[in-house]
């Protein structure tokens, strides 16, 4: 069943441990929704993750009895229309983002945008037990001058591939944003929070709680071992209507 994220307790469902060549980093889902009112789910983590990778491969929940996680292995040299630019979306400002088109909906029912590579089976998309983040939960870039230095934080991804091997599950982290975030930190579009994200946090999801709403506000850049001071890059220009699927670009690879 694919449902919307509704609590922060749902956020073992939401995010995915990535295996790429490089080793082992965190992505979440998050469901864009396009002029034409289609709708796609997509996979989001860093440009880095898989800027020298030939593969993603990642565990996911099913509602199967007899088998709960699924490994699904996408070949991303092969596959097609699987990048979007946000590295042009904001003119010549580079953006460490990516997003891979994982589900697509068709007459309300979710398939795989490109078939993935199975381990010893197969699991259909409506099999799948994922909890997505919908784009009227990221947060809007008028809405960042609500956020304030202290505000409660929550991050929720796998820091040095560390989680919960038997039932799946990614560390979770509550820390406080330590700059203002409606200002560019150091000039660049992050903010930094208080939280303890190791390297493997990568992609992770930063989310923010109002009026008991849970907002995407961030994803972490990078993991690091000497500082608590983690940069997030800001995310409310996936809010924008003109976003546009591309092929990966060459020098990705």
């Amino acid at each position: 069943m694919i449902s919307r994220m509704e609590s922060i307790h749902d956020y073992k469902y939401n995010s995915v441990l990535l295996e790429t060549n490089d080793g082992l980093a965190s992505g979440f889902f998050l469901e864009f929704e396009f002029l034409d009112k289609s709708k796609m789910i997509c996979l989001i983590t860093n440009q880095h993750v898989v800027k020298n990778s030939k593969f993603l491969s990642f565990k996911v929940h099913t509602e199967l009895q007899d088998r709960r996680f699924f490994r699904l292995t996408f070949d991303l040299s092969s596959s097609l229309n699987l990048y979007f630019g946000t590295e042009n979306l904001l003119g010549s400002e580079y953006m460490d983002l990516i997003a891979f088109p994982f589900l697509v909906e068709n007459d309300n029912v979710y398939e795989y945008y490109n078939e993935p590579i199975f381990d010893n089976g197969h699991v259909t998309a409506k099999e799948l037990k994922i909890k997505i983040l919908e784009i009227s939960q990221v947060l809007p870039k008028e809405n960042y001058s609500t956020l304030n230095p202290s505000d409660l934080v929550y991050v929720y991804g796998y820091p040095r591939g560390r989680h919960d091997e038997y039932n799946y599950t990614p560390m979770i982290y509550k820390g406080d944003i330590s700059s203002i975030p409606n200002q560019n930190f150091n000039g660049e579009r992050v903010f930094t929070v208080n939280v303890d994200a190791r390297k493997g946090s990568s992609g992770s999801p930063v989310v923010s709680i109002q009026n008991d709403e849970i907002f995407l506000i961030g994803v972490v850049r990078s993991g690091k071992e000497e500082e608590s001071h983690t940069e997030c890059l800001k995310t409310d220009f996936f809010c924008q209507s003109n976003l546009e699927f591309r092929k990966m670009p060459k020098d990705l690879w």
